[in-house]
């Protein structure tokens, strides 16, 4: 199992907000629920959702208020984001995933004017 650089940055930006908002065991037992979800899905990759309209072979999986966003590669589990359920997940997987996101559009209107 593999965590990308940015699932491990969501992880720990959900562990601060949670400390700050809850407390820090809330916050230790959140993370801890995240990571066995992770060892969970590695041996059961199918059961999340296929997201192919976001990416080729992304799946997502719903974790308590987040969203785990992963893939297998190579027979590993490779967790590419950790995302709140609110969290507009075009965006925020376009920033991790180099040019397989160009077919989907986010749903923000854009502020640019047509010409």
């Amino acid at each position: 199992m593999r965590v990308a650089a940015h699932a491990s940055a969501d992880i720990e930006r959900a562990k601060r907000l949670s400390a700050r908002k809850w407390g820090v065991d809330h916050a230790r037992r959140h993370i801890d629920a995240l990571e066995a979800r992770f060892v969970f899905l590695a041996g059961n990759h199918r059961l999340g959702t296929p997201r192919d309209d976001l990416y080729p072979g992304l799946r997502s999986f719903p974790q308590g208020a987040h969203v785990i966003y992963y893939q297998m590669l190579d027979g590993d589990l490779r967790v590419v984001r950790v995302l709140h359920r609110r969290m507009n997940a075009v965006r925020h997987l376009s920033m991790t995933l180099s040019g397989g996101l160009a077919h989907a559009r986010s749903p923000r209107k854009s502020r640019r004017k047509r010409r």
